[in-house]
């Protein structure tokens, strides 16, 4: 009895230990949905949402055109959120995570009907740099722009040129530049994966 009771504590174990597809795609999920499609889109009167998969072949779409960051747990299903005022669309809302430096940088991103960015919120930063990017005019710098708008913002290799907030130092600017990356990489991923749908 002895011996069977430990082979079953040994198996649940074993179970709970092992990798799980549902939550590793846990880490890209938008935390309330419908209290941040109120903030955003408050004048909205109904929204959809889309879960599609993010492969292989979209990462190597987005690499070719730039070569940014991509880890393998981006890969998956993702949600793309669509609002509507009637029969109009408002914008999307997608959420998507990067490395930093102290755990994953969740940031929810705001996307206009031409994929602009339009806004953009951290989920979860535990990167002391957190207000001083928020208070930074990174936001003004990116909003209204596209894919090519805020690719003219980085180098052939993604980093920040010069004269793009200069005020931003040290790590501050490591941050500032990855959630800009990210703005690229989503816009990119949203067209590539919801470009039926968008």
């Amino acid at each position: 009895m002895a011996t069977t009771m430990r082979f079953f504590i040994l198996v649940v174990v074993s179970l709970m230990a092992a990798p799980c597809p549902a939550y590793a795609q846990a880490y890209c999920a938008l935390r309330d949905p419908l209290s941040t499609l109120e903030v955003y889109f408050p004048e909205r009167t109904s929204h959809r949402s889309f879960v599609r998969e993010v492969r292989a072949e979209h990462q190597q779409a987005v690499q070719s055109t730039l070569p940014l960051a991509f880890r393998n747990a981006e890969l998956g299903q993702h949600t793309l959120y669509i609002s509507f005022q009637d029969a109009d669309t408002l914008g999307y809302l997608h959420t998507r995570s990067e490395k930093g430096r102290f755990g994953l940088i969740e940031i929810a991103w705001v996307i206009g009907p031409e994929l602009t960015i339009d806004g953009f919120e951290y989920q979860r930063c535990r990167d002391p740099s957190r207000s001083a990017v928020e208070a930074s005019n990174l936001l003004d710098v990116m909003s209204g722009k596209s894919v090519s708008e805020l690719s003219a913002l980085v180098d052939g290799k993604g980093i920040l040129n010069r004269d793009t907030l200069p005020s931003l130092t040290g790590h501050d600017r490591e941050l500032a530049q990855s959630t800009l990356q990210s703005a690229i990489k989503t816009l990119l991923i949203t067209e590539l994966v919801w470009g039926d749908v968008i």
